[in-house]
């Protein structure tokens, strides 16, 4: 498991807008407002148990999370994209709701921990 973030990737968004720590931090939040509509979308993948689709939208958010430095977010996003080429099962269902509820819970701390670390440059 990698850090819960990645201050380099931080950094390196606040210095886009030569050091506007203002410009990060509105990427940021744009990131976490998609990420709340796309948790529903998986949850809503899940309980139709379209494993497929839910490995190609953990797969996106993986990469997504990681561009912003939720690495986190990007470890949990992983497993949910592991579960694209298993067949749904009543335990791998139960795996993937409880993989959907540590997204859902880790989001919000991991949210304001990339925040603080913004308004502090």
């Amino acid at each position: 498991m990698s850090e819960e973030i990645n201050r380099d990737v931080i950094d390196q968004l606040i210095e886009l807008e030569d050091g506007d720590s203002s410009f990060a931090a509105q990427m940021i939040n744009e990131y976490f407002e998609q990420l709340i509509v796309k948790i529903d979308e998986l949850t809503d993948l899940a309980f139709a148990r379209n494993y497929t689709a839910v490995g190609k939208l953990g797969h996106y958010l993986k990469g997504s999370s990681a561009c912003v430095g939720a690495m986190a977010l990007a470890d949990i996003c992983e497993e949910i994209q592991n579960f694209g080429s298993l067949e749904p099962t009543e335990e791998n269902d139960t795996k993937l709701l409880a993989h959907l509820s540590h997204l859902a819970n880790k989001y919000p701390m991991l949210h304001d921990q990339m925040l603080a670390y913004i308004n502090k440059h």
